[in-house]
């Protein structure tokens, strides 16, 4: 049993040898094939950004009369509308992240810039003819955004994790009314008001990571600001009879859908 055993060895490394000689390559080992590297560290990340943004809005105009122009035919009006805008926005971000273990938390600076108006027509109906103004036409523009935004959430994959948003904002708005006259007095008359208004936000994201360290994120987010400054449109002759017409724009809500390039370092 012994010698059987030893000659098929003999025999084997023989046809090993025979192959060879003949210039037959022996086969290799299959190549192993290298892991990309997808790892997310804690330290800075900067970045571009833009975006869709649907903004809403609460427009209203009020005549307050008094009791020396009821008996003319004056009375107390309201008039209100909900216009809203379909517009993009571009910007840029800073920000820290830090990770522990696969958990993720980031502090980050962005500003965006926003272009449209948001536009309503209003109109009193119940004045008499001639004696009030006809048409108010009310616009709201958004044209500087900044923002301080909290990012907390879980690294579902090396390279792809989610978080939620939590914002503090900052908006700077520019509100004006454009009043036009009855036919006979066709003059527009117009006023305007430049205002910085506190906001808040909370959204839903995404990030996924790229090679050396560039990623890309898609973010949704809901943000609401605080009603802006009332404008007084009172005319002289109504201020002398008491009565009054103002402006009041009301609270600002936008829908963004942000897209975002980065570089951690």
């Amino acid at each position: 049993m012994t010698k059987l055993i030893v000659t098929c060895a003999v025999i084997s490394i023989l046809a090993a040898a025979q192959v060879q000689a003949r210039g037959v390559p022996m086969p290799s080992p299959a190549p192993q094939v290298q892991a990309v590297e997808c790892a997310f560290k804690s330290g800075f990340r900067f970045g571009l950004e833009g975006g869709y943004r649907h903004q809403k809005t609460k427009e209203k105009i009020e005549f307050n009369a008094s009791a020396l122009v009821a008996p003319f035919g004056f009375v107390n009006e309201t008039r209100s509308k909900k216009p809203h805008k379909d517009t993009g926005v571009v910007g840029a971000h800073v920000a820290y992240d830090f990770f522990f273990s696969r958990i993720y938390s980031s502090l980050e600076l962005d500003y965006r810039y926003g272009w449209g108006t948001n536009k309503a027509k209003l109109q009193f109906s119940n004045q008499p003819a001639g004696d009030v103004p006809e048409t108010f036409h009310m616009k709201r523009k958004q044209p500087h955004d900044f923002a301080i935004n909290l990012h907390a959430g879980p690294q579902l994959g090396d390279c792809f994790l989610v978080y939620g948003i939590l914002s503090a904002r900052w908006g700077r708005f520019k509100d004006k009314v454009q009043v036009r006259n009855q036919p006979a007095a066709p003059n527009a008359v117009s006023k305007s008001k430049n205002q910085t208004r506190f906001g808040y936000g909370f959204g839903l994201g995404g990030r996924y990571l790229l090679p050396n360290q560039f990623s890309v994120s898609l973010e949704g987010t809901f943000d609401t600001y605080k009603s802006g400054k009332t404008l007084n449109l009172t005319s002289p002759d109504l201020a002398i009879l008491g009565s009054s017409i103002k402006a009041k724009f009301g609270h600002t809500h936008n829908f963004n859908l942000i897209l975002k390039a980065s570089k951690n370092f």
